[in-house]
């Protein structure tokens, strides 16, 4: 019986998440906007008055916020620890996202939802925690104050009406908050209870007796409790010890202090499933992962790191998917923007090297790799540069630190940079002009760090790179090689695998063929290239 209502509940927590997503989409760019009733004069900034307040801190501007603000006639005593699921980090949209989710609550879907309602109208959870790991401000970690934590009731109805709620942005289903998330946590708790708040279980306790010591409570844990709400339950295990650690430090004081040489923060493995998670190809991100693993060994770099500033470097903007910008695609294979300063020109045929073709009919200043592994190796080449003195370096890099493998060492030796940089803070400035550079690639590291690993397959199953400089991988490559006559039958690749939006297919042409496969399938099929190419000539399909 206990089995077929969790079943139940389930499937009630996914319809009920489905009608979130859908009503979140749905809302204009502006979003909706929570009741937010007159406000009550108060001390000096104090917005207690107001049921609503819809604004993003940082976490130093939030604890200057919060000191002056009043708690209400009965203040919490227990924090609720939660996850939104929906949305996540990678559909968050700041304020535009809270005044939507605001707007949410005053639906009849959420009146009566599985959450056990009713909600009371137009209330929600107090505080939302973004750590800086999705498109939305990457680098930034952000708390956003939805309903005052003035308020008293906010929650289901029936309970919850001592709670202060406090939602991590993110769907942490199967798997731990970033590093980073749990720093603003440690943070925010600090921040609202002091030292009053023990860092123990406090599930099962009468949270609505004021007689009741402060604690933590996790969504939906009390004894005897079936989970009803979105999201897995947040660990324990690893949340209580991480809170213990309070020294109420603002998040990301000393993340820029990571120092460039030493040992790798994440594993090989941990960096694979973070890039599989992010929507890499697996092939091309075992190729991109041993690389960088193997060179960071040689120069003594973290290897974490290092990964961690090709991801800001390399995610595409539009589909937020790392390693597949227009600098780190084919031809180009550019990992870390060397060379590239933004600067176009009109299209001049003179081969210049400092200089790529784009189809918009213009060049491009940036430098171009013949393939990934070759990329990798000049952006490892070039933050050694910055960390180690000319002759200074390990003894296992030496040997590429030349002019051929990285084209812009001859500038870095000149600049007088060489070997300035220790922390990862020292690259502001210098590698790249933002001063905000360090800070964006800071949370990178941190969710490197806490991504659970995935084993990395044998080298040999997973990539190829061919003479036409294009890679083959994962189920297309087990299918050319799996011909006999391969090279005669399909060619060379003359493209690297993509997803076609439109046909819901992964493509790669060859020299006479075309590879097609669904992507949550094993299957390779041929295309009907002769088929197309006849049609688009007007040729009839069945000759007399």
């Amino acid at each position: 019986m206990a089995t077929e209502r969790q079943g139940v509940e389930r499937r009630d927590v996914d319809e009920h998440l489905d009608r979130l997503e859908r009503f979140l989409e749905e809302q204009p760019a502006g979003g909706g906007r929570g009741p937010t009733p007159a406000p009550v004069p108060r001390g000096p900034g104090d917005e207690s008055g107001r049921l609503y307040i819809g604004r993003e801190f940082t976490p130093q501007e939030f604890a200057a916020w919060y000191r002056v603000q009043g708690l209400g006639t009965e203040p919490f005593n227990a924090v609720g620890i939660h996850h939104t699921a929906v949305p996540t980090e990678q559909t968050w949209r700041g304020v535009t996202s809270l005044n939507n989710i605001f707007a949410w609550y005053n639906t009849p879907e959420a009146q009566g939802g599985p959450e056990g309602g009713p909600w009371e109208r137009g209330v929600g959870p107090h505080l939302w925690l973004y750590d800086g790991t999705g498109p939305y401000k990457p680098g930034q970690q952000l708390i956003s104050v939805g309903t005052h934590p003035a308020w008293d009731g906010i929650g289901i109805a029936w309970r919850n009406r001592r709670y202060l709620h406090i939602e991590a942005v993110g769907n942490f289903d199967g798997r731990r908050m970033s590093a980073a998330m749990e720093e603003l946590y440690r943070f925010t708790i600090q921040t609202i209870c002091g030292d009053r708040i023990p860092i123990a279980d406090c599930a099962g306790r009468q949270v609505d007796n004021p007689a009741q010591p402060l604690g933590l409570l996790f969504h939906r844990d009390g004894p005897g409790v079936g989970k009803q709400c979105p999201g897995v339950k947040t660990e324990k295990g690893w949340f209580f010890p991480s809170m213990q650690r309070r020294d109420g430090a603002a998040p990301g004081g000393d993340q820029t202090a990571l120092p460039l040489v030493g040992e790798a923060r994440a594993t090989p493995e941990q960096a694979f499933g973070f890039l599989l998670a992010r929507g890499v190809e697996r092939g091309k991100a075992a190729t991109i992962v041993r690389a960088y693993a193997a060179d960071c060994a040689l120069a003594g770099l973290d290897f974490a790191l290092t990964l961690a500033q090709c991801v800001h470097e390399t995610t595409d903007p539009a589909t937020h998917v790392p390693v597949s910008s227009w600098w780190s695609s084919p031809p180009r294979h550019n990992m870390a923007g060397i060379g590239v300063t933004g600067e176009s020109r009109p299209h001049a045929a003179d081969g210049s090297p400092e200089w790529q073709p784009q189809e918009d009919g213009r060049d491009y200043r940036g430098y171009r790799f013949p393939d990934y592994p070759a990329g990798i190796r000049a952006h490892v080449v070039h933050l050694a540069a910055y960390a180690f003195r000319a002759g200074a370096e390990p003894e296992g890099i030496r040997p590429y630190m030349n002019a051929e493998v990285d084209p812009r060492l001859p500038a870095l030796n000149a600049s007088g940079w060489r070997g300035s940089a220790r922390v990862l803070a020292d690259l502001a400035g210098k590698w790249a002009v933002d001063k905000a550079y360090a800070r964006k690639i800071a949370p990178y590291v941190a969710a490197l760090a806490a991504a659970a690993p995935e084993p990395l397959p044998a080298a040999e199953e997973t990539s190829w790179q061919a003479p036409t400089g294009r890679l083959v991988t994962g189920r297309f490559l087990s299918f050319w090689r799996g011909h006999p006559d391969a090279l005669t039958v399909f060619g060379y690749p003359v493209s690297d695998e993509y997803f076609d939006g439109a046909s819901g297919l992964n493509y790669q042409w060859f020299e006479r063929a075309r590879f097609e496969r669904r992507p949550d399938s094993d299957t390779v099929t041929l295309g009907r290239v002769g088929a197309e190419l006849a049609e688009l000539k007007g040729i009839p399909g069945t000759m007399p």
